[in-house]
């Protein structure tokens, strides 16, 4: 495993980071919500207000923890875990542990009501708009994690993450100044460096692409059995994250259509041949690299997707791709 447990134990530094991101795309992250009727007489749960909340990115952080980490065995995985965020799964049956990091964040509220699907202006639902600017915090308490190791998992997430509501098409694309792109090879060198930063860049096949196409690939590639970050792409530029958002959510809509089927890009909804909610295995956010703003899709493992639906599958996630202008698919 990349990430040494004993090395975790009696690493001695102890830091404090600020970030300061800018929101590029609307962000859906409800706080408290209040039961309404619709209007076919439905009670559903409606959010009061939208807001930035430092649990949601810690839970975010440790999902891009878990897709970028190269560790099969369930057990070791779960202690790193626990050493990395806290826990109850100890070392060597030990009771669990505080995390070594406190996650904060420079509180947002709004009350602007946003399409959560722009590109027909479709279910429009409170939202924090674009273009604010959000300050995280990462206070590390104790010596256990090596130096560093939180600042690379965070360049990580602002590279391939987003948060909040239909985070994966588009919404809560958020940008940290730290990283000025002039074009698509530093995206790839930032990406680069944050995971040979986590001890992973050997699981990893860079693209010898200078521009659009697929930026990364792990080498080997098999049903795993939770995500696992496959494949990043980098699409056409737009020129604005609005218009990224807006191709992406109609990419999604074509390829992924409603109606009774197999929906392979992420279904919310029980059909014949799926009786449970499934997440999209691409994972589609925005960046901005130059003066444009592209499509940054990550593939992730789905342990869920049969073998006998590996073809539609792909069928489906091609012509995703194709129409964000993704070319060496």
């Amino acid at each position: 495993m990349p990430l040494d447990l004993v090395r975790l134990r009696q690493a001695s530094a102890v830091r404090t980071r600020k970030y300061t991101v800018k929101l590029l795309t609307p962000m859906f992250s409800h706080g408290w919500q209040e039961e309404v009727e619709d209007n076919n007489g439905k009670s559903r749960m409606h959010p009061v207000t939208d807001e930035t909340r430092a649990p949601s990115l810690r839970g975010v952080l440790r999902f891009w923890w878990r897709a970028a980490i190269a560790e099969d065995n369930v057990g070791a995985l779960l202690r790193c875990e626990s050493l990395l965020f806290g826990g109850t799964a100890g070392d060597n049956g030990e009771s669990g542990c505080k995390s070594p990091v406190t996650v904060r964040i420079k509180p947002l509220q709004e009350r602007t009501p946003i399409p959560l699907r722009p590109h027909r202006d479709a279910t429009r639902v409170i939202a924090i708009s674009q273009r604010r600017d959000m300050v995280i915090e990462l206070v590390q308490t104790n010596s256990r994690v090596p130096e560093d190791y939180y600042h690379n998992l965070m360049t990580l997430f602002f590279c391939l993450g987003s948060m909040g509501q239909r985070a994966r098409r588009g919404t809560g694309a958020i940008q940290w100044t730290g990283f000025n792109w002039a074009s698509p090879v530093d995206f790839q060198t930032s990406l680069r460096t944050s995971l040979t930063g986590l001890g992973l860049e050997s699981d990893f096949v860079f693209s010898d692409e200078q521009g659009t196409g697929k930026v990364v690939e792990r080498k080997h590639v098999h049903r795993y059995t939770r995500p696992r970050l496959l494949r990043v792409w980098l699409g056409k530029a737009y020129r604005d994250a609005e218009a990224a958002r807006i191709a992406i959510s109609a990419a999604a809509s074509a390829c992924n259509p409603r109606g009774g089927g197999q929906q392979y890009l992420g279904q919310a909804e029980e059909s014949k041949l799926n009786r449970s909610r499934l997440a999209s295995p691409l994972w589609c956010t925005v960046r901005k690299v130059g003066r444009s703003y592209h499509p940054v899709i990550s593939e992730l493992d789905n342990m869920y997707l049969g073998t006998n639906q590996e073809t539609a599958y792909l069928r489906a996630r091609d012509g995703f791709l194709g129409r964000l202008g993704v070319t060496g698919i």
